[in-house]
């Protein structure tokens, strides 16, 4: 019907411009308020991807934003693992734009106690001598998050399984999107581990970010053996190689990298928006 055309109209002009999020987001707001649509007329042709720069979890991102709509609503617990610079928080981050969660950074914090501080400042509740109470009841009511993003779970060591299993046990209309070094190992889990980037994956971050410092930035033929060497030699970690292409306004490929003899140096930032934990990749591994 007329529905339908306006629909598909709508998200072929948004792809057009190649604004991806929001030919997603128009899909989503449709599936929500006229499920009987043809689900024909909601395929996008081509997978949406958060940015241009956010490369190589095409897979990952999808499932989340299903799995944050409802869609996929098995798990109530799903966990990001990887390395230090894989690029944990921001697919948390990309795919919870926009969507009803809380998200709360555990990075500074160093035990359970201080995690529950956190959770309690998150959701603007007032101080308490009982910040577990406190939160666990304030998440049972109707007009709470019903998502809840824990970024940096690690921090917590063994305390991170306890507040995971707390909060599941205790807040049962809560669903968990974890960021961690290692998995929970919960019977509940599903783990998403991210990989490093394949070596084209590598080279399309490079320029994206490049492009992005200098969108002047161009890649001669003969350059490009040399920039996929120093994605090499970064191992295909998404961090460092963006650190890195932030240099391309400054230096050349070849400068960059002889310069990489001496790498977690050159690929301190100082930018005072980028946190502390990412500031070289050593900061990010430990």
């Amino acid at each position: 019907g007329e529905l339908e055309k306006v629909l598909r109209a709508t998200v072929n002009a948004l792809k057009e411009i190649r604004r991806y999020e929001r030919a997603t987001h128009c899909v989503e707001v449709f599936e929500e308020h006229f499920p009987e649509l043809d689900p024909h007329y909601l395929v996008l042709d081509e997978p949406v991807l958060a940015s241009d720069s956010f490369i190589g979890r095409r897979e990952e991102y999808l499932f989340l934003r299903k799995w944050l709509r409802g869609s996929e609503r098995s798990e109530r617990l799903i966990t990001i693992t990887g390395q230090g610079g894989i690029g944990k928080t921001r697919l948390a981050y990309e795919a919870s734009e926009g969507r009803p969660i809380l998200r709360v950074a555990l990075a500074d914090c160093l035990d359970i106690a201080h995690a529950w501080e956190a959770l309690r400042q998150a959701l603007e509740l007032p101080p308490s001598d009982t910040p577990e109470s406190a939160v666990c009841q304030f998440l049972n009511e109707s007009n709470s998050p019903k998502f809840l993003l824990l970024d940096n779970l690690e921090q917590l060591d063994q305390g991170a399984v306890l507040l995971v299993e707390t909060l599941l046990a205790h807040c049962s209309k809560v669903a968990i999107l974890a960021t961690s070094q290692r998995c929970l190992d919960l019977p509940v889990e599903h783990q998403i581990t991210l990989r490093e980037l394949t070596p084209q994956q590598g080279l399309d971050l490079f320029l994206a970010c490049a492009r992005r410092e200098r969108p002047s930035f161009a890649l001669r033929p003969e350059a490009e053996p040399v920039v996929r060497d120093i994605c090499k030699r970064l191992e295909g970690i998404p961090l460092a190689i963006e650190l890195a292409a932030a240099r391309a306004s400054l230096l050349g490929p070849t400068q960059m990298r002889e310069q990489l003899i001496d790498a977690l140096e050159f690929l301190k930032t100082r930018r005072p928006d980028v946190p502390e934990r990412h500031r070289s990749v050593r900061a990010a591994l430990d």
